[in-house]
Protein backbone atom coordinates (compact mmCIF):
# COMPACT_ATOMS: atom_id res chain seq x y z
CA UNK A 1 0.00 0.00 0.00
CA UNK A 2 2.90 2.68 0.58
CA UNK A 3 3.92 1.65 -2.96
CA UNK A 4 1.03 2.87 -4.07
CA UNK A 5 1.24 5.90 -1.84
CA UNK A 6 3.96 7.03 -3.26
CA UNK A 7 2.29 7.05 -6.86
CA UNK A 8 -0.08 9.33 -5.34
CA UNK A 9 1.68 12.10 -3.66
CA UNK A 10 -0.14 14.98 -2.85
CA UNK A 11 -3.01 14.80 -0.45
CA UNK A 12 -5.55 15.53 -3.11
CA UNK A 13 -4.03 12.64 -5.10
CA UNK A 14 -4.30 10.24 -1.89
CA UNK A 15 -8.08 11.72 -1.10
CA UNK A 16 -8.97 10.54 -4.78
CA UNK A 17 -7.18 7.46 -4.10
CA UNK A 18 -9.22 6.65 -1.05
CA UNK A 19 -12.51 7.04 -2.97
CA UNK A 20 -11.38 5.32 -5.62
CA UNK A 21 -10.65 2.02 -3.26
CA UNK A 22 -13.53 2.96 -1.06
CA UNK A 23 -15.69 3.03 -4.46
CA UNK A 24 -14.54 -0.91 -5.39
CA UNK A 25 -15.28 -1.90 -1.74
CA UNK A 26 -18.74 -0.88 -1.88
CA UNK A 27 -19.94 -2.03 -5.31
CA UNK A 28 -17.80 -5.61 -4.96
CA UNK A 29 -20.39 -5.34 -1.38
CA UNK A 30 -23.36 -4.44 -2.94
CA UNK A 31 -23.50 -5.65 -6.45
CA UNK A 32 -23.98 -9.60 -7.66
CA UNK A 33 -21.29 -10.51 -10.74
CA UNK A 34 -18.89 -8.33 -9.49
CA UNK A 35 -15.35 -9.36 -11.58
CA UNK A 36 -12.74 -6.66 -12.72
CA UNK A 37 -14.68 -6.04 -16.02
CA UNK A 38 -18.06 -5.30 -14.36
CA UNK A 39 -15.90 -3.25 -11.74
CA UNK A 40 -14.43 -0.82 -14.27
CA UNK A 41 -17.30 -0.01 -15.89
CA UNK A 42 -19.18 0.60 -12.53
CA UNK A 43 -16.25 2.94 -11.99
CA UNK A 44 -16.69 4.58 -15.67
CA UNK A 45 -20.05 4.74 -14.64
CA UNK A 46 -20.24 6.24 -11.48
CA UNK A 47 -17.32 9.02 -12.74
CA UNK A 48 -19.57 10.08 -15.41
CA UNK A 49 -22.52 10.56 -13.96
CA UNK A 50 -21.68 12.52 -11.60
CA UNK A 51 -19.59 14.71 -13.74
CA UNK A 52 -22.90 15.23 -16.08
CA UNK A 53 -24.71 16.22 -12.54
CA UNK A 54 -21.96 18.46 -10.70
CA UNK A 55 -19.49 19.03 -13.18
CA UNK A 56 -16.78 17.16 -11.13
CA UNK A 57 -16.15 13.37 -11.50
CA UNK A 58 -15.91 11.57 -8.12
CA UNK A 59 -12.10 10.18 -8.27
CA UNK A 60 -10.83 11.99 -11.30
CA UNK A 61 -9.34 9.08 -12.61
CA UNK A 62 -8.37 9.44 -16.53
CA UNK A 63 -10.37 6.70 -18.80
CA UNK A 64 -8.79 5.11 -21.48
CA UNK A 65 -11.19 3.33 -24.32
CA UNK A 66 -9.66 -0.23 -24.72
CA UNK A 67 -11.50 -3.25 -26.28
CA UNK A 68 -13.60 -3.88 -23.73
CA UNK A 69 -14.70 -0.45 -23.10
CA UNK A 70 -13.38 2.32 -20.87
CA UNK A 71 -10.79 1.54 -17.87
CA UNK A 72 -9.34 3.91 -15.20
CA UNK A 73 -6.15 4.64 -16.02
CA UNK A 74 -4.60 3.17 -12.54
CA UNK A 75 -6.83 0.74 -12.39
CA UNK A 76 -4.60 -2.58 -12.35
CA UNK A 77 -2.30 -0.55 -10.11
CA UNK A 78 -5.26 -0.04 -7.34
CA UNK A 79 -6.95 -3.02 -8.13
CA UNK A 80 -3.72 -5.59 -7.11
CA UNK A 81 -2.36 -3.39 -4.34
CA UNK A 82 -5.89 -4.18 -2.95
CA UNK A 83 -5.66 -7.35 -3.48
CA UNK A 84 -2.42 -7.93 -2.32
CA UNK A 85 -3.15 -6.01 0.89
CA UNK A 86 -6.07 -8.33 1.01
CA UNK A 87 -8.65 -5.57 1.42
CA UNK A 88 -10.09 -7.69 -1.65
CA UNK A 89 -9.92 -10.91 -2.22
CA UNK A 90 -10.56 -12.96 -5.74
CA UNK A 91 -12.37 -15.98 -5.94
CA UNK A 92 -11.58 -17.72 -8.94
CA UNK A 93 -14.82 -20.08 -10.36
CA UNK A 94 -15.36 -22.09 -13.06
CA UNK A 95 -17.88 -21.12 -15.98
CA UNK A 96 -19.25 -22.98 -18.58
CA UNK A 97 -16.54 -21.11 -21.09
CA UNK A 98 -13.06 -21.70 -21.50
CA UNK A 99 -11.80 -18.98 -18.74
CA UNK A 100 -12.62 -18.84 -15.11
CA UNK A 101 -14.43 -15.80 -13.07
CA UNK A 102 -12.49 -13.85 -10.94
CA UNK A 103 -15.29 -12.52 -8.47
CA UNK A 104 -14.25 -9.92 -6.34
CA UNK A 105 -15.17 -10.53 -2.63
CA UNK A 106 -14.79 -7.18 -0.33
CA UNK A 107 -12.69 -8.02 2.91
CA UNK A 108 -13.35 -5.00 4.72
CA UNK A 109 -16.12 -2.60 4.88
CA UNK A 110 -16.26 0.60 2.48
CA UNK A 111 -15.43 3.53 4.32
CA UNK A 112 -18.54 6.28 3.35
CA UNK A 113 -17.55 9.03 5.33
CA UNK A 114 -15.17 9.72 2.88
CA UNK A 115 -17.69 10.57 0.45
CA UNK A 116 -20.02 13.65 -0.13
CA UNK A 117 -23.18 13.31 0.49
CA UNK A 118 -23.60 13.83 -3.53
CA UNK A 119 -21.12 11.31 -4.14
CA UNK A 120 -22.91 8.73 -2.47
CA UNK A 121 -26.00 9.50 -3.50
CA UNK A 122 -24.36 8.97 -6.86
CA UNK A 123 -22.95 5.78 -6.13
CA UNK A 124 -25.84 4.24 -4.74
CA UNK A 125 -27.39 5.24 -8.55
CA UNK A 126 -25.18 3.34 -10.00
CA UNK A 127 -25.56 -0.18 -7.89
CA UNK A 128 -29.57 0.20 -8.36
CA UNK A 129 -29.19 0.46 -12.27
CA UNK A 130 -26.09 -2.08 -12.12
CA UNK A 131 -26.61 -4.77 -9.18
CA UNK A 132 -27.71 -7.77 -11.34
CA UNK A 133 -25.61 -6.76 -14.77
CA UNK A 134 -22.50 -8.68 -16.05
CA UNK A 135 -19.79 -8.29 -17.42
CA UNK A 136 -21.17 -8.97 -20.79
CA UNK A 137 -24.39 -6.53 -20.23
CA UNK A 138 -21.93 -3.78 -18.41
CA UNK A 139 -19.77 -3.88 -22.09
CA UNK A 140 -23.29 -3.37 -23.63
CA UNK A 141 -24.35 -0.50 -22.03
CA UNK A 142 -20.96 1.44 -22.27
CA UNK A 143 -20.86 0.78 -25.64
CA UNK A 144 -24.24 2.82 -25.84
CA UNK A 145 -22.82 5.22 -23.49
CA UNK A 146 -21.97 8.73 -25.65
CA UNK A 147 -18.42 9.31 -24.38
CA UNK A 148 -17.59 5.33 -25.36
CA UNK A 149 -19.13 5.62 -29.06
CA UNK A 150 -17.69 9.29 -29.66
CA UNK A 151 -13.91 8.09 -28.86
CA UNK A 152 -11.69 5.08 -30.22
CA UNK A 153 -9.79 2.48 -28.89
CA UNK A 154 -7.01 3.77 -27.41
CA UNK A 155 -7.93 7.20 -26.89
CA UNK A 156 -8.84 9.06 -23.48
CA UNK A 157 -12.72 9.82 -22.99
CA UNK A 158 -12.76 13.05 -21.63
CA UNK A 159 -15.38 14.03 -18.84
CA UNK A 160 -17.13 16.73 -20.67
CA UNK A 161 -18.64 14.02 -23.49
CA UNK A 162 -20.98 13.19 -20.32
CA UNK A 163 -22.56 16.56 -20.98
CA UNK A 164 -23.56 15.49 -24.52
CA UNK A 165 -25.78 12.72 -23.30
Amino acid sequence: MFALMALFGTSKERKYLRKFENAILYFSKNCEKVGKLKLAKLLYFMDFNHYEQFLEPITWSRYDHIKNGPVPENFYTVFNSMRDSKAIIVENIPTTHENEFEKIIPNKEPNLGIFTKNELSTIKAIVDKFKYFNAEQMKEAVQKDYPCKITKIGENIPYQLALHR
